[in-house]
């Protein structure tokens, strides 16, 4: 469901909204470049259709009941190899970039 975006003469960029986690999230990269999706309890994420080469963003927001803990496919590799926390009212923003194996991954945390 997309729920916002952008659109002009040269880009249009889609936000998809994948509402609540619950314990298991696929994200279908086929679906939009950037993503949305609630935490909701400790969730397993799936990562399907990646584009070689292009960085995706993912926005993971946490709901005041956390905190969460995210399990990721083996192929993501995290900057400082450190994956993200989830804790109480925290948006964390995650950037992938795929290379036909791996992906790639560093976040930042936001209020």
């Amino acid at each position: 469901m997309a729920i916002g975006g952008i659109r002009s003469k040269f880009v249009e960029i889609i936000i998809e909204g994948k509402g609540a986690s619950g314990s298991a999230k696929t994200i279908n990269w086929a679906d939009s470049a950037i993503q949305t999706v609630a935490m909701t309890d400790d969730c397993t994420f799936t990562l399907t259709n990646p584009i070689v080469g292009v960085c995706r963003l993912f926005i993971n927001n946490n709901d005041p009941l956390g905190p969460y803990t995210a399990t990721w496919p083996g192929n993501v590799k995290w900057q400082d190899s450190t994956a993200p926390t989830f804790t109480k009212n925290r948006t964390v923003l995650i950037e992938f970039y795929y290379d036909d194996t791996n992906y790639y991954a560093k976040f930042g945390e936001y209020y």
